[in-house]
């Protein structure tokens, strides 16, 4: 008796067919929600070109004129300055030449004001990074003009706050002329030292020639500390009334009685 063995059904065929495309249609979606959720990579540089970095930028710091006028902490601050130069009513402010300064609407970094300067006078200044660059910046004196000031008020002021942290009072009278017409001591100081500063305009954004005003507050007078008292700091008060000036040179007259009698 031969036994029949049913066929197998085309249905039970096709399953592992079935199984095998289920399993490849899986690992295609997964595969595409990898690439949907990667993160962009940057473009690779082209073969050859190096790099590029991008460092942040530092704003320099800005010492704010109206602030100094209006908060206590400032003032105190700017006042260590002053007082660190013998100073204290004659400069506005004391700054260096990584800050800026802002009066009203206009800021302009010092480091600006200074590459001006060096320009006017000839000079190269050396950045921070080159080889012998001085170890401590620039440190600058700012007066905000004001109406009715002139540049000989000015230098005066300077020229008593200077003497008063020596302990000397200089008359207010000092720098007018002698009876005579002369010039005193002061006056000629005063008057060489109007080579020494810089007229800036903030408005325009460059060196001036007069202190002028069209606006209030619109120009500053700035001096080079480090000048201006490599000078001071060689004046006798004793010896004022010997100050000779020739529109050019500064010095001192020898003291006649200090001078020895001829040999007979």
């Amino acid at each position: 008796m031969n036994e029949s063995h049913p066929k197998p059904s085309a249905h039970r065929s096709a399953k592992p067919w079935f199984y095998g495309l289920a399993l490849v249609a899986l690992i295609s979606l997964a595969m595409v929600r990898g690439l949907r959720e990667a993160p962009n990579s940057p473009p690779a540089a082209p073969a050859g070109e190096a790099s590029r970095v991008c460092l942040p930028v530092h704003e320099p710091p800005v010492i704010d004129f109206e602030a100094l006028e209006q908060d206590a902490a400032a003032r105190e601050q700017m006042a260590e300055r002053k007082a660190a130069h013998g100073l204290e009513t004659s400069m506005d402010m004391i700054v260096t030449g990584q800050e800026s300064i802002r009066v009203g609407d206009q800021t302009v970094a010092m480091s600006e004001i200074q590459r001006q300067i060096a320009v006017k006078e000839g000079r190269i200044i050396e950045s921070d990074t080159d080889a012998g660059a001085p170890s401590s910046p620039e440190v600058y004196g700012i007066h905000v003009v004001q109406p009715g000031d002139s540049l000989w008020n000015i230098h005066f002021a300077l020229l008593k706050d200077y003497f008063k942290h020596k302990k000397v009072d200089l008359p207010p009278l000092a720098d007018e002329p002698r009876f005579n017409g002369t010039s005193s001591g002061v006056g000629r100081l005063l008057k060489f030292s109007e080579g020494m500063v810089y007229i800036f305009n903030l408005r325009e954004r460059r060196l001036d020639s007069s202190i002028d005003l069209i606006q209030p507050r619109s120009k500053i007078v700035v001096y080079r500390m480090r000048e201006v008292f490599s000078l001071l700091d060689q004046v006798d008060v004793n010896m004022l009334d010997r100050i000779r000036f020739d529109g050019d040179t500064l010095w001192f007259q020898a003291d006649p009685s200090s001078t020895p009698p001829p040999s007979r």
